[in-house]
Order: C-alpha cells, then sequence, then structure tokens
C-alpha cells in the first residue's frame, strides 16, 4: 500500500507523557476536542502589534459527571508559532462571563505543545457544573491552534480579545470558526471510564452496488482511559446486520482512527437506513454515552459500481499557500477510503515537478494566469457545493467548503467499474499497464459523455524539495506527495469504445521508470472521464482505480537514499531522517509510540494507519513533522 506522508514543519513542544496502570486498570484519560494538527491557516492577532487574547474549550456538566471522583492534574496547550510577548496563564471557570475559580501563571510557552502541571489538582465531584478550560496569551500575528476539522460543537472554540488585559467579566467571548481548539486536560484517578468509543464521523456513498461489499468508513474516537487494541462493530440494514472485528488499532485515549468497514453487502435492490455502532471495545462492552451509534440513508441498486473519486490538485513549490491547501485536503481525505488523489506542479509557477501535460489541464480548467492552490473533484462542477462557478471545475481547497464537496460527491453514483492490471519487471524497471473496464447493467449510454476516454496517470510519492509557506519563507526538505510524474495515454485520453455487453478492454501501455524514481513509492491511476478540450464543465469522471506499481512484484527493493538535514522520508515500512539523531513518533494526542536513539531510520511497520508526529532531536536542532500512515 502506499502511504502519504504531509509534512508540516513545528518546533518541538512537550509532546511525551506516559499512562500510568496500576492493577490492570488505566488510570490517566485525555480529554478534549482536537486532534492535535497544530492547523496556522486562522487569522488571528495583529501582525504589527501584541493582543490579549483568551481561548477555552468546555466540558459539559453532565460529562464531567461521569468523571467524579478524579482530578484534572495536567493541562495540555498548544501554540501554533512562538508568543511573542510572555504574559501567560492558565485558567479553570465554571462560567465564562465571571471571574474564574482557578488560575495559575506560566512562566514560559512554546510553539507546539506545552503541558503544564496544576500546583493543585482539580478534584471532580460531579456537581452538575459546567468546567471551562482556558489559557490567557499575549502576543501578535498567527499562534492560534485549531485542528482545521469541522466542528463538532460549540464547545470547542471559545475565543476573546482585547489590546488590554483588563478584568475577565470585561471579556466578550464568541465561537471562532476553523476546528476546534487542541486544549487538552489530563484526569488522573481510579475511578475512570476504561473502555469507551464515540463514532466521530460516518461516511458511506449513499449509492451502493447490490451483492458486492460496500466501504464503510467510521472514525472513532477513544473516550476512555484504555488503549484501543480492538472494537467490534456491527453494521445493520433493514433485517440484515454483520458484525465485524477489528484490530490491531492501538487508539490511545482521545486519540480517534478511520477505520474501513469492507466486510457489509445487501443482496437485493433496496433503500433504507444503514446503522453502524460500536458494540464493544477491547472484548468489554461499550460505556460511552456519546454517539456509540451513527447512521446514514443508502440506496442498493445493480446498476451501481463501486465508487471512487478523483482528486486532482494544483500546486507549485513557489505558492506560499499550497501548504494550507495541502493540510486542508489533508485533512479531509483522512476520512474517506475512496478518494484518489494526485497532484499537477502546475500553475503559480513552473517547478521541479512540472510536466507539460499538466499545464495543458490548468489552461483549460483554470486559466493561463497563476492559480495556486487549487483542485478539482471528478473534474465536476462544484458550485452546487457552495464553491467556484459552474463554468469552471478547479476551485480553491478552502477549509469551510471542502468537507461539503467531498461528502456531496462520495454521494454520486458510479454506472462503470474499472480493473486496473499492473506488470512490473524489476531488473528492466519497465512498466506494463492495462485496464478492463464494465457497465454493471450492461447498458454503456449509462456513461453519457461526447468522448469517453481513459486515462492513465503515473504517481509517485515521497519527492524531497522547497516549498514556501505562508511566511514567505522557503521549506527546504519539504516532502511532496501525490506527484502526477508521467502520463502514459494521450493528455485528453484515449477513446473508450464498449462492446455491446457493456465492456471495454484497453490497449497496452509500457514505460520504463527512470533510475532516480522510486517505484516502491509510484501507483498507477487509471480513470475514465468525458474528454472535452472546448467546454472545462464537460469532463465529469465517471469513476477512477489505482494500483502500486509494486504490488504484484516480488522481491522489489526501494532505491531512496537520502543526505538531507533533516529530510523526511517514508520508503516501505521504514521512515528516515538522513541525519543521525534522537527519533521519536507521537500519536496526535501526544502519546509516544517509538523512540530511537542515535539512529537515522525506524521501523514504523507496526503503526496502524493514521496521522502521527515524528520528532528529531540532535545537538544542532530539533524539528518535528506530521505525516499520515
Amino acid at each position: 500500500m502506499t502511504k502519504s506522508f504531509f509534512l508540516h514543519l513545528l518546533l518541538c513542544g512537550a509532546l511525551a507523557f506516559s499512562s500510568a496502570i496500576a492493577y490492570g486498570k488505566s488510570q490517566q484519560l485525555i480529554i478534549g476536542y482536537g486532534n492535535g494538527d497544530l492547523e496556522t491557516d486562522v487569522e488571528m492577532g495583529e501582525p504589527n502589534y501584541p493582543i490579549f487574547l483568551r481561548q477555552a474549550v468546555e466540558f459539559p456538566a453532565g460529562y464531567m459527571k461521569t468523571l467524579a471522583g478524579n482530578r484534572i492534574t495536567r493541562v495540555r496547550l498548544p501554540l501554533a508559532m512562538m508568543p511573542s510577548e510572555q504574559d501567560n496563564e492558565l485558567f479553570l471557570s465554571h462560567d465564562l462571563s465571571g471571574e474564574p475559580f482557578y488560575t495559575q501563571t506560566i512562566e514560559q510557552l512554546n510553539e507546539g505543545w506545552n503541558e503544564v502541571v496544576l500546583s493543585e489538582p482539580y478534584e471532580i465531584t460531579g456537581e452538575g457544573e459546567d468546567l471551562f478550560v482556558g489559557f490567557s496569551i499575549k502576543s501578535k500575528g498567527m499562534i492560534i491552534s485549531f485542528d482545521g476539522e469541522e466542528e463538532d460543537n460549540d464547545l470547542s472554540d471559545y475565543m476573546a480579545f482585547s489590546q488590554t488585559d483588563g478584568d475577565y467579566a470585561s471579556w466578550s467571548w464568541y465561537h471562532e470558526t476553523g476546528g476546534n481548539l487542541n486544549i487538552q486536560a489530563v484526569v488522573e484517578g481510579e475511578n475512570l471510564p476504561q473502555n469507551a468509543a464515540s463514532i466521530k464521523s460516518l461516511r458511506v456513498g449513499k449509492c451502493q452496488p447490490t451483492g458486492r461489499p460496500i466501504a464503510v468508513d467510521v472514525v472513532v474516537r477513544n473516550m476512555g482511559a484504555e488503549t484501543i487494541n480492538s472494537l467490534s462493530i456491527s453494521c445493520g440494514f433493514k433485517d440484515e446486520t454483520t458484525r465485524m472485528e477489528v484490530g490491531n488499532l492501538e487508539i490511545p485515549s482521545n486519540g480517534y482512527r478511520l477505520i474501513t468497514l469492507d466486510g457489509f453487502s445487501v443482496d437485493a435492490n433496496a433503500i433504507g437506513t444503514l446503522t453502524v455502532s460500536v458494540d464493544e471495545v477491547n472484548g468489554q462492552e461499550n460505556t460511552s454515552d456519546s454517539r456509540s451509534k451513527e447512521t446514514g440513508n443508502l440506496i442498493f441498486n445493480s446498476d451501481y459500481a463501486r465508487h471512487y473519486i478523483l482528486l486532482e490538485q494544483f500546486s507549485s513549490e513557489y505558492c506560499a499557500n499550497c501548504p494550507t491547501g495541502h493540510a486542508t485536503l489533508a485533512r479531509n481525505t483522512a476520512k474517506y477510503s475512496n478518494v484518489i488523489w494526485v497532484t499537477h506542479h502546475s500553475g503559480f509557477a513552473d517547478d521541479s515537478f512540472t510536466i507539460p501535460e499538466s499545464g495543458e489541464y490548468l489552461k483549460l480548467f483554470g486559466s493561463e494566469g497563476s492559480y495556486n492552490p487549487a483542485m478539482m473533484v471528478n473534474r465536476s462542477d462544484l458550485s452546487q457545493y457552495g464553491a467556484g462557478t459552474s463554468a469552471s471545475p478547479v476551485v480553491e481547497p478552502d477549509r469551510d467548503t471542502a468537507p461539503v464537496i467531498f461528502s456531496g460527491m462520495n454521494d454520486v453514483p458510479a454506472y462503470v467499474d474499472l480493473d486496473l492490471n499492473v506488470d512490473y519487471d524489476k531488473a528492466a524497471r519497465s512498466l506494463d499497464v492495462s485496464v478492463d473496464a464494465s457497465v454493471p447493467s450492461g447498458n454503456a449510454d449509462r456513461i453519457d459523455g461526447d468522448r469517453v476516454s481513459l486515462f492513465v496517470f503515473l504517481v509517485e510519492d515521497g519527492l524531497v524539495g522547497r516549498q514556501l509557506n505562508n511566511r514567505s519563507e522557503f521549506i527546504e526538505n519539504y516532502r511532496h506527495d501525490n506527484v502526477v510524474r508521467h502520463i502514459m495515454t494521450a493528455t485528453w485520453g484515449d477513446k473508450v469504445e464498449f462492446d455491446g455487453e457493456g465492456k471495454y478492454s484497453s490497449d497496452d501501455y509500457s514505460y520504463t521508470l527512470p533510475a532516480e524514481w522510486n517505484a516502491a513509492n509510484m501507483r498507477v491511476v487509471a480513470f475514465i472521464a468525458n474528454s472535452d478540450q472546448t467546454t472545462p464543465s464537460n469532463n465529469a469522471v465517471f469513476n477512477a482505480v489505482q494500483k502500486s506499481v509494486t504490488e504484484d512484484a516480488a522481491g522489489v527493493e526501494n532505491n531512496v537514499t537520502s543526505d538531507a538535514e533533516p529530510g523526511f522520508l517514508i520508503a516501505g515500512d521504514v521512515l528516515t531522517t538522513g541525519i543521525e539523531s534522537e527519533i521519536s513518533i507521537f500519536t496526535m494526542s501526544g502519546v509516544q509510540v517509538i523512540k530511537s536513539v542515535n539512529s537515522r531510520a525506524v521501523d514504523i511497520s507496526a503503526l496502524p494507519r493514521g496521522a502521527y508526529i515524528v520528532r528529531i532531536a540532535n545537538a544542532k536542532e530539533c524539528r518535528s513533522a506530521k505525516f499520515i500512515r
């Protein structure tokens, strides 16, 4: 399987802490709403002079009652950048309109995670009072740490700011969009919920094929103190229920993981409600009283095919806003197992990864001028989702509209199946590809296009280059993923002609990989779309498929080496830093899962799929990056 690695440089913060275990029962629970992604694309603060800024999250009285008899011992505070001044205060309150009942001065806050030990642990009584956990800083510029996700509720994003400090009663609080604040509290005690999980999101396309396994994408969050190693999840539709056991998860307290359930099917054409529930956690009854069950309306039809979504991004090493665009897309695609992501390095300025064909696409779909960051989803009109115009499928990957776009496109039915045949010869570095397509209904008129065409892209992950960021600084050794390296068909595709049974087999496509390309990091992406070089909005993608170049090739070796300082590369199941250092890997909730001293590489094969932070530290520097495995 291919792995994406979205590089987001941070300075080192206080990430590591361990859970105390006694008598087989975890005595530490992390509570919060953010996923730990220190998103920086929310403009907060005046860049020229400091302002006072407060931020807080709320834990309702009903939830706090479930934690009665325990105590909050620490608070974890993340910042997107270093404060310009050090005037910091932690507070706990039952009512933001009044004075907090607990305050504590914080001498030093740094960029990244900061862990503050409470001088006096807060004893949770469960007497029916809301709890607000927050802090105050004085700084200028972009500093607030949201996770960039869709807000779960109105509890996770309280903000207030002023040019003068003043007393708490004079501050005007409001809800700030941009995601959930990453504030976390550490609860310790012997009366903590242990095996508890909630469903953060359920993603499943509305139109599903009959009689075939469908993909149900469930993001599960650990609401308990015990690390989740296994889950029992049920999918029910009308009278059919399938219970699936999922293991090897390693979801830490307050962490979450995308789980794709691929074993549920319905044998008849039907319309109804799919119910997904988390029944057991670690073999025990799920004790979470929050969102342990979610539903979605589905249509099963024998004419439908399993649907994959093609995301085409336009990017450039010289685009200062592109890292923000990368982050927005990474957050959204991480919730779907059926999104196929490719990146054209075209627009704004050509760079070392630009190929001529990508420029041709931008001329038609976007413009001949500068246009980055930008994206297309199935080359379709996205104005119906509140983005762009009907004249062009190219839009900005906006934080607010991107979730709407992916959700909407996931519900569009697909009427053609694609099967990708990939044969790679390691010794000769030669690649042979062919594509088979079939319309389940047998009626090729279902594929409605003026010139239905096949496109075959060769895509590489893990390319290291420069990247300008939103501080107008070049990040050296930035990892570029999903890069379109070569187009095996004609630029505007090869015409597809189905036979009388709705079937099609392509010609064979061959290509010899250049010596500097890493076959282990490469994918073949194929899709069938209408091809219209005069009308940008008439190029809808009907379905897509992808496969690793080396998936069926035995004994393939990686040919990646790196002398970057520090360069972060994933080749196979090995993460390489390029410089000897202490390598630490953390979950997004801050739990350390790997540590290696005086190393240049670590084995990550045991890590479950998900998002992590890698940190390297040596005598010269300490630097971190986020990666998605």
